[in-house]
C-alpha cells in the first residue's frame, strides 16, 4: 500500500460529502427532469467507460462494491458483524470505496499511483462472503485488488500499468508506432481505441479496440504497407451503445442550450469518428 493513502488513516479522516438534488430537481419542468434523467444516464454508462481505461479490474471493483452495499442495504456500519470481521478492517475497506468511487478507479487521479484496501486476503474473502455475487466477483479480481507491483499507470513493464493494452503479451513502443502508422493510413483516429496484442501460431495479431456503436461481426484486417504484422480492427467495444442511447434520449426533450455540441457528438457515436 501507498504511503500516500497509508496516511489517510481512518474511515473517520475520509472527507465524504452527500450531494442532495431532490429541492433543485423539484423545480425542473417536466421536460427538464426527463432531460437530466437522460443525461445522468449517459455519464453512468461513460463511468464505466473510464473504469475499463484505467485498469482491467476497475469495472469489476465497481461491481463487487455495489454488489456489497446492496447485500448489506446501505447499512455499511454492519459490514464488520455481517462479514466477521474487525471494525478497523471494514472501515479500511470502505475508505477504498470512497476513494475509488471518487477516483473513477483503482489509480489515483493524483499521480496515478495504485491504491488498495489495507486488508489480508483472508479479510477480503469474508468481506465478500455476504453475497454469492460479491464472492463470484471478488474470485475474478483475485490478486489486482490487493497486489503491488504495478505501483501505478504508465507503458507496460515490470512495475507500471496501463489499460490501452490489455492482455496477457506485453507490447513494445516500436509495436505501437507501427499499428499508429497503420491507424494513420485508415483514418482510424487515436482518441478512442484500444490495442491488444496476441499472437496466434507464434504470430503476433494486433487488434485495435475501437469503441463505438457500430459492430463487426469479424475483425477487419488493415493491410500495409508499413509492415508484415497482421493488423485488424475490431469496432463496439465497451458500453457506447447504451450511452449513446441515452444521449438520444437528452435530444427528444430538446434542450436548446447544450444541444449544437451534444448532438455532434451524438452524430459520430456509430461510428465514433471525432475529427472535427
Amino acid at each position: 500500500m501507498s504511503s500516500a493513502f497509508r496516511e489517510r488513516g481512518p474511515l473517520a479522516r475520509q472527507r465524504v460529502h452527500q450531494m442532495s438534488v431532490y429541492e433543485a430537481f423539484q423545480g425542473l419542468t417536466q421536460q427538464e427532469r426527463f432531460y437530466a434523467h437522460h443525461l445522468s444516464r449517459a455519464a453512468w454508462h461513460g463511468a464505466r467507460i473510464i473504469l475499463r481505461q484505467v485498469s482491467e479490474e476497475s469495472a469489476l471493483i465497481f461491481d463487487l462494491i455495489l454488489e456489497i452495499h446492496n447485500a448489506l442495504s446501505g447499512d455499511w456500519q454492519s459490514l464488520a458483524e455481517r462479514a466477521k470481521v474487525d471494525v478497523r478492517d471494514a472501515e479500511s475497506f470502505l475508505e477504498f470505496s470512497s476513494s475509488f468511487l471518487s477516483d473513477i478507479g483503482n489509480y489515483s487521479g493524483r499521480g496515478d499511483s495504485k491504491i488498495t484496501p489495507n486488508v489480508t486476503t483472508d479479510c477480503m474473502d469474508r468481506i465478500a462472503s455476504v453475497s454469492q455475487r460479491a464472492t463470484e466477483l471478488w474470485t475474478q479480481i483475485g490478486h489486482r485488488l490487493l497486489s503491488k507491483p504495478p505501483f501505478s499507470l504508465g507503458f507496460p513493464s515490470e512495475t507500471t500499468t496501463s489499460a490501452y493494452y490489455p492482455g496477457l503479451s506485453r507490447i513494445t513502443k516500436d509495436e505501437v508506432s507501427m499499428v499508429s502508422r497503420v491507424m494513420e493510413l485508415h483514418q482510424v483516429f487515436p482518441e478512442n481505441p484500444r490495442l491488444r496484442k496476441t499472437e496466434i501460431d507464434n504470430t503476433p495479431v494486433y487488434d485495435i479496440l475501437q469503441a463505438s456503436v457500430e459492430t463487426d461481426l469479424e475483425p477487419r484486417l488493415l493491410p500495409n504497407n508499413v509492415s508484415d504484422a497482421t493488423v485488424r480492427l475490431v469496432r463496439g467495444e465497451g458500453t457506447l451503445s447504451d450511452l449513446h442511447t441515452s444521449y438520444r434520449g437528452c435530444k427528444v426533450c430538446g434542450q436548446p442550450s447544450p444541444t449544437a455540441h451534444h448532438f455532434t457528438v451524438l452524430r459520430k457515436f456509430p461510428a465514433r469518428r471525432l475529427e472535427d
